[in-house]
């Protein structure tokens, strides 16, 4: 019988089924020695200790049906026959070797059958000349102390070195591979070995330092270790080390948090062949994986075509020789869910929990929990809940739970679920009291965030710089500027430690209310507090240069993002916009037309960049070219772009033309997200002051109530722009002041003296 708590060793070699299958194979068995009751010494005997005589490529095949049988024993109750087993494991190793044969049959038109030596047998590249160091970790859940080791290579003859020590146990086996490479790199810099190559058995450690933005699990430890590690870096940088995986065939370069370090990152396959190539040949090779997506999981599965099912290309994956590991899932996972493809999220997961292609986890069941629940509601989700196995019924999964009724706007359930947690004593993520405070953000509810923030501190929740954020960025969209700085200040309050995200929300805040001197003091914040080229922030930084005037760092900004592999279109256009408001048109017309070459032209919102540039400075001929060739490419405009086309008709006092546009972009549907972004305003803003040169009152106040509508009319500039127009047109209004004040903006001296001006105009 199958054993319903067992070891993987006793599942694939000590079991009655699974011994017959062995005992029935070509493979020699023999009492002691194999199978045995280590799995390591098992795995040894298969794949070196085999006499050449026998085939033996078989046996992976027959490892992977043991554990098939064993599932459906399992989940479905199906008993197979050991002979059964063996057969379908022979078979499918033929039908693998057949197409290997006609791949190489259509390749090259002849076939020449060759024997692979086993993994035992393969070397490393003898041409490599320097060192190599071999690193991993040890990590298990139930110990106190992980273990990290290294054993280093020359090839100078040089006796090989190795180093062992054991710490305390890591948040997770990967936070242990990585505290294992950075410490083989000190002693690597510590007996001056030049030339050293790091192999890893961990592609996920190669991913995690080549990408670390993907991984934010890791920031704190990377925070903790970055003086270290740039120490580290500025040694290794002048010795060409490079990291490897040795798993898969892919390429990336490794960043390691610091700007363009020489490091490069490379996968292998399980032959331990390590690559040769040159940095140049490294950057080739990352050309060409975008051209050939099928080495990456995740983007197998988002290009799956109608009709083909997430199963079917796993399945394609693994017969290729690919093993489907827990980060290429969470990659997969991640990028779905971006891109709002929960069907397929959803698909994956469920494969993943049937087929186990590897141990699920309780992160495994969190996401088949969060995309139930998004595709089949909260009921099904709760029926979930109650499958999930004992061990996997924790705090992870409640917390996953109380988000998903969340987002599915069943507050009181959710509310429900915390009060079982606290019986529990699991703790409540911060990332629940985020969900609950957006939930509030609405005009009617914002009274309730108070609320939600007693009770994140009476259920002793450790507080979290992205719950501020929130907060902060929620008094932002209202042009609050003292409510920013009160939830800044709470932050720092509860020991809180800001970072880059924090300073840019502050920068732009008062970047926005013209308050630039305070805005240049934050953004030198942000440029501080910095870790890694995070390309947010680096458009951030564009969008506040460009606003400050500060071309020179503007253009090293934009150096930086031109520096990256993959440049993206919206980078384009706000550099576009920033060059302009620096007054370097003729540069903001050389990247546009770089973006429209690199890039090509997909949408409306490229030439409304464009546009906003020609318009604003009043050169209504080039924007009417812009206009044209938009239509001509099959774009239709939007309210911006005629929003946009009526501030240039406006600034080339074309009034009659720029009402004409204002109208047609009322008649388009606009979302009340656009109506109030900063851009909308400020273009509306902008055309009140042209009406004001003319005096307008009737239409400058029709504009004036969308500003109002987005609480943009905190600003004293706001309403000193409508008190403009009463001036010009010599009309006096008792209430303005009034309305000025119950608005929410502060008059400064310049509204006195404009107030003064109407005064005078009174009857």
């Amino acid at each position: 019988m199958w054993r319903p708590v067992e070891t993987i060793n006793h599942t694939l070699f000590q079991c009655h089924p699974a011994r017959q299958v062995w005992a029935l194979s070509q493979i020699p068995t023999a009492m002691g020695i194999f199978p045995t009751e280590s799995i390591f010494a098992n795995l040894d005997h298969l794949f070196w200790r085999i006499p050449t005589d026998f085939d033996s490529s078989v046996f992976p095949w027959i490892i992977w049906y043991i554990w098939k049988a064993r599932n459906e024993k399992i989940f479905e109750n199906i008993d197979k026959d050991p002979l059964e087993v063996l057969r379908l494991a022979e078979k499918e190793a033929q039908l693998w070797q057949s197409a290997q044969i006609e791949l190489h049959h259509e390749t090259h038109g002849t076939v020449e059958l060759v024997n692979r030596p086993r993994v035992g047998n393969t070397s490393l590249d003898s041409n490599y000349s320097g060192y190599r160091s071999f690193v991993d970790g040890s990590w298990k859940e139930s110990d106190k102390f992980s273990g990290t080791g290294w054993f280093c290579t020359s090839s100078n003859g040089e006796p090989p070195t190795m180093g062992a020590a054991n710490l305390r146990r890591s948040l997770s086996p990967l936070h242990t591979e990585f505290e294992a490479l950075l410490w083989a790199m000190k002693c690597m810099i510590g007996a001056d070995n030049q030339e050293v190559e790091f192999l890893t058995d961990c592609s996920d450690l190669v991913k995690m330092v080549s990408s670390p933005t993907e991984w934010p699990a890791f920031s704190v430890l990377r925070a903790s270790k970055e003086e270290e590690m740039r120490s580290i870096i500025a040694l290794v940088r002048q010795r060409e080390c490079f990291v490897q995986a040795i798993r898969r065939t892919t390429c990336v370069p490794s960043s390691l948090a610091v700007n363009q370090t020489n490091f490069q990152a490379s996968s292998f396959l399980t032959t331990l062949i390590s690559s040769t190539k040159s940095p140049e040949e490294t950057c080739i090779g990352l050309e060409e994986e975008e051209e050939e997506p099928s080495k990456c999981l995740s983007v197998i599965i988002e290009k799956l075509p109608k009709g083909v099912t997430v199963g079917s290309a796993l399945q394609s994956w693994m017969g290729d020789g690919f093993p489907v590991h827990g980060g290429d899932v969470y990659h997969a996972i991640n990028r779905l869910r971006k891109l709002g493809r929960n069907k397929r999220a959803l698909e994956l997961m469920e494969w993943i929990i049937r087929e186990r292609p590897y141990r699920p986890g309780e992160l495994e069941y969190s996401y088949l929990l969060e995309f139930t629940v998004k595709l089949h509601g909260v009921s099904q989700g709760e029926k979930l809940f109650t499958r999930v196995p004992q061990e996997f019924q924790n705090e992870l999964l409640y917390n996953n739970l109380v988000i998903a009724c969340l987002d599915q706007g069943v507050i009181r359930l959710a509310l429900e679920y915390m009060k079982k947690m606290r019986e529990l004593g699991y703790r409540t993520s911060h990332l629940v009291y985020n969900r609950l405070i957006i939930r509030n953000s609405a005009p009617g509810r914002r009274k309730l965030i108070a609320k939600d923030l007693a009770l994140m501190k009476a259920d002793k929740a450790t507080p979290h710089v992205s719950t501020y954020h929130i907060l902060m960025k929620l008094e932002a969209n209202e042009h609050n500027i003292d409510g920013v700085l009160k939830a800044f200040d709470g932050m720092k309050k509860a020991g809180v430690e800001p970072n880059e995200v924090s300073y840019c929300i502050l920068a732009m805040a008062h970047a926005v209310a013209r308050l630039y001197t305070v805005a240049e003091a934050y953004t030198e914040e942000i440029e501080k507090s910095v870790t890694g080229d995070n390309w947010s922030t680096l458009d951030i930084l564009m969008i506040l240069y460009g606003r400050l005037g500060k071309e020179k760092e503007l253009v090293r900004t934009w150096n930086v993002i031109r520096g990256f592999h993959h440049v993206r279109s919206k980078s384009y256009l706000l550099a576009t916009e920033a060059f302009a408001r620096v007054g370097n048109l003729d540069r903001a017309e050389e990247l546009w037309l770089e973006m429209k070459n690199v890039r090509g032209l997909k949408e409306t919102e490229q030439f409304n960049s464009l546009l906003s540039v020609y318009c604003k400075d009043g050169l209504i001929e080039k924007a009417i070219g812009v206009f044209r060739e938009m239509m001509g490419d099959g774009f239709k405009p939007n309210s911006i772009t005629y929003r946009h086309l009526a501030l240039g008709c406006a600034k080339a006092k074309l009034m009659k033309e720029a009402l004409k546009n204002i109208e047609m972009g009322s008649n388009l549907k606009t979302s009340k997200s656009i109506k109030s972004s900063t851009p909308w305003l400020e273009t509306t803003l902008s055309i009140i002051e042209c009406f004001a040169e003319k005096g307008d009152v009737e239409n400058s106040e029709k504009l004036f109530e969308e500003v109002k509508n987005a609480k943009y009319n905190r600003y004293a500039f706001v309403y000193n722009a409508l008190f403009k127009v009463y001036v010009k047109a010599k009309v006096y209004d008792p209430n303005l002041f009034k309305r000025m004040v119950l608005g929410g903006a502060r008059p400064d001296a310049e509204s006195y003296s404009l107030l003064k001006l109407v005064e005078q105009y009174k009857p």
